[in-house]
């Protein structure tokens, strides 16, 4: 049910990096690159929020790795496209770098939640009968 409160997180946050990339490179007024930040921002934040909730609903067991995965996803991500981010605009250009290939990165990204809201159930019953699931049960008698 949390899945769905998702769809316009997953649009808007593209939007906005589409409207700051332009913005950037066509020299646009100040107000296109804070609705950008201010839209990928925003969709950033509830977008790793729910799926948090989402993922320590679904693996109560695991919440500390859960955690820690995603966290570790989402910096290094972020480290890996910021380390050469200047060199890389300097180059290809504001429009090429982050209203395409961020987006398109991004989209990749936020299009996993189709699965899930479509076979969610299925992945959830699969992995609980699977070695992750087990995990889980040797964590809680150890407990």
């Amino acid at each position: 049910m949390r899945l769905g409160v998702l769809l316009p997180a997953m649009v808007l946050a593209p939007c906005g990096l589409i409207l700051y990339g332009l913005t950037a490179q066509f020299h646009l007024h100040w107000i296109g690159y804070f609705a950008g930040v201010a839209m990928v921002d925003w969709a950033s934040y509830f977008y790793f929020t729910f799926t948090l909730a989402y993922a320590v609903d679904s693996y109560t067991a695991n919440t500390s790795e859960l955690v820690i995965a995603q966290c570790l996803g989402k910096s290094g991500i972020s480290f890996a496209f910021g380390l050469y981010l200047l060199e890389w605009v300097e180059v290809s250009g504001y429009a090429v770098v982050v209203a395409g290939i961020f987006t398109a990165v991004l989209v990749v990204n936020n299009f996993a939640l189709v699965p899930f809201l479509v076979w969610g159930k299925r992945i959830r019953r699969f992995y609980a009968w699977s070695w992750v699931g087990r995990l889980g049960e040797r964590k809680r008698v150890v407990d």
